[in-house]
């Protein structure tokens, strides 16, 4: 235990690091150059004021997670074709991300990609991860579990894999509209996977989903020093797509797909707010929040922003601790 402790300390400990110190170099680039976030004309007028602080911080979690795991690889090639496949279907979706951020500056505008081009290019990156995981690792386990129970998804699986990709980067994506209130989430967020990784029956594709989840988890931390109300500076979707699709990236491997949907409520409640407020006017005319997504209705509720923020890490906390004590028995 104490050297898999080691294994999973020094890349994380790099990683923060690296964030740490490039972050202000990142920062004043991107404020020189007035890469400066648009908000929504129909967002709450608390979000006014938000309108050109640095985004595109992302790039800054992602080159730290990355070096990070180079400094693991270095240590033991065992782990290196699952942790490209982790690192690869990370830094597609950020350069999808950083496509999108880069389209929203160059344009002027809160839109950056249209949602279909988005998509599309998150299903081919997801296949293309898929595919790696057949192909390299030994095939790719297509049940999945659920409190015990076993389904066969068979050929479906595939579908629901490139879905679940999707749904995951998204749902982060989504869930990045507070100071904080994504990155610290998914610090809190990698503590079960880490945990279910280490404590697993050892293999190099359990040993890199924990490195690189702890990887994530110390970039986030660090960012999160630049990123807390005030921010002063944004992930953009360059960071949340990117940590959306490594998120679920890691449950495939991990296989537990089901128990991540549980550990990220968060970012399942951001989503399926979204999901519920499209169909419903879509459907009736009529909006079920205020505005989605849902931490959005939370400030046109009277909640401030701090608050909804700090109240969705203790949730956060609180699921981690209840799923690491449950696989712990």
């Amino acid at each position: 235990m104490h050297n898999y402790i080691l294994t999973l300390l020094i890349p994380a400990v790099t990683t923060f690091v690296v964030a740490l110190l490039f972050l202000p170099s990142l920062i004043k680039f991107l404020q020189k150059r007035k890469y400066g976030q648009r908000i929504r004309e129909e967002g709450p007028d608390a979000h006014k004021n938000k309108a050109g602080t640095p985004t595109m911080g992302g790039i800054a979690i992602v080159i730290a997670v990355v070096i990070g795991v180079i400094i693991a690889i270095l240590r033991n090639s065992a782990i290196t074709i699952p942790s490209l496949l982790l690192s690869g279907i990370f830094i597609a979706h950020a350069v999808i991300g950083s496509i999108d951020d880069w389209k929203k500056i160059n344009q002027g505008r809160s839109l950056g990609l249209r949602a279909r081009e988005k998509l599309i290019l998150q299903v081919i990156f997801s296949a293309a991860f898929l595919v790696g995981i057949q192909f390299l690792m030994g095939g790719l386990n297509t049940d999945i579990s659920i409190f015990g129970t076993t389904l066969h998804f068979g050929w479906f699986y595939w579908i629901f894999a490139i879905l679940f990709i999707t749904a995951f980067s998204n749902a982060v994506n989504l869930t990045d509209g507070l100071d904080g209130l994504a990155a610290g989430t998914t610090i809190f967020s990698s503590l079960a996977p880490i945990f279910v990784a280490v404590t697993a029956i050892y293999s190099p594709s359990n040993e890199a989903s924990a490195i690189i989840m702890a990887c994530l988890a110390a970039a986030c931390l660090a960012f999160l020093v630049f990123n807390c109300n005030p921010a002063a500076v944004f992930m953009g979707d360059t960071g949340s797509l990117a940590i959306g699709a490594l998120v679920a990236g890691a449950a495939i491997i991990l296989k537990i797909e089901a128990l991540m949907v549980v550990i990220c409520l968060i970012f399942m409640v951001e989503m399926f707010s979204v999901i519920i407020q499209v169909i419903s006017f879509k459907t009736t005319g009529k909006r079920v929040f205020k505005m989605s997504p849902y931490h959005h209705h939370l400030e046109l509720c009277g909640w401030k922003e701090t608050a909804i923020v700090t109240r969705a890490w203790i949730l956060s906390i609180v699921i981690a601790t209840i799923v690491i004590g449950f696989l712990a028995k």
